[in-house]
């Protein structure tokens, strides 16, 4: 049977990682508040860091207004509307992890020249770093106890569950008394600053180019061949349709001759409106499109 200076040496070993284990367990906390956001839980997620959901709802606002003034004007949207919220998504995400992350950096780092907040903040983390801390080696004495006197010990382990839940929720509190501060101005947040000034450059930078890019005619191959050789001359169209419009399909026109004497076609594809399209024109044939 153990003794009691076994449980206490056993006590001792488990207190002295106990400090990892509290990193694992409130690192385990970070990580599923940081969870790929969705457009369904996208505002419960960022209940906590108020002004990223302020600017993603500004952006999403951005973009229905844009898309629908370009569909009004008859442009052609097609995706630009899904293409421009999953980006603005994707960034939303990366600014919500960096703010989680800036969160659990020291408070004296976040709030060290707010003498106020410091003390609350302080306060909360060391209550809730304690907690935590000395659940392990609580644990192990409350089962040395079980195996020694009685079998009702093992009735502690849950309260120990407690205690360690309330560690957890200190420190999870403190976040949220700095969330809180940032949300209110109170303390500068490079994430948040950041996600700020990308929404402003997407609204009217990023976003009125996407929109452009959907609807744009773009050549996305040219070849000019004949039975038994070809050459690459979509950069050689684009150019000739962005300059005229139109063109003949001859050798010198397009700078290119692959097999000389022999009769040749020009087969291009482009993409328009959201459409592939092609078509192949005959050597010395009027090439027009669309």
């Amino acid at each position: 049977m153990a003794s009691a200076s076994q449980i206490s040496v056993l006590a001792y070993l488990l207190g002295s990682v106990s400090q990892g284990f509290t990193d694992r367990l409130t690192g385990w906390t970070l990580n599923r508040l940081a969870r790929p956001l969705s457009v369904g839980g996208i505002e419960s997620s960022f209940s906590r860091i108020a002004r990223i959901s302020r600017a993603w709802e500004n952006g999403r606002q951005a973009i229905d207004d844009q898309v629908g003034v370009a569909g009004n004007e008859g442009r052609y949207v097609g995706d630009a509307k899904e293409r421009a919220t999953q980006e603005l998504e994707h960034r939303a995400n990366e600014a919500v992890q960096e703010a989680l992350i800036e969160l659990t950096l020291p408070a004296t780092l976040l709030v060290g020249d707010k003498p106020e907040l410091f003390a609350e903040v302080d306060r909360l983390r060391s209550e809730g770093d304690l907690r935590v801390a000395v659940t392990p080696p609580l644990a192990a004495i409350t089962l040395g106890l079980a195996i020694l006197q009685s079998p009702w010990w093992t009735v502690g382990i849950g309260l120990l569950i407690v205690l360690a839940s309330q560690g957890i929720g200190k420190v999870d509190e403190s976040r949220k008394v700095i969330a809180d501060a940032i949300s209110q101005g109170k303390v500068p947040s490079s994430s948040q600053d950041g996600f700020d000034g990308w929404v402003q450059g997407f609204i009217t930078g990023r976003l009125p180019r996407l929109i452009a890019e959907v609807d744009q005619f773009r050549i996305t191959s040219a070849v000019w061949a004949s039975d038994s050789a070809s050459a690459d001359v979509t950069a050689r169209v684009a150019e000739l349709i962005g300059s005229g419009g139109s063109f003949t399909a001859d050798p010198g026109t397009l700078g290119n001759d692959p097999e000389y004497g022999q009769p040749k076609r020009l087969t291009v594809e482009w993409r328009w409106r959201g459409q592939d399209r092609q078509a192949t024109f005959a050597e010395n044939e009027l090439v027009r499109l669309p």
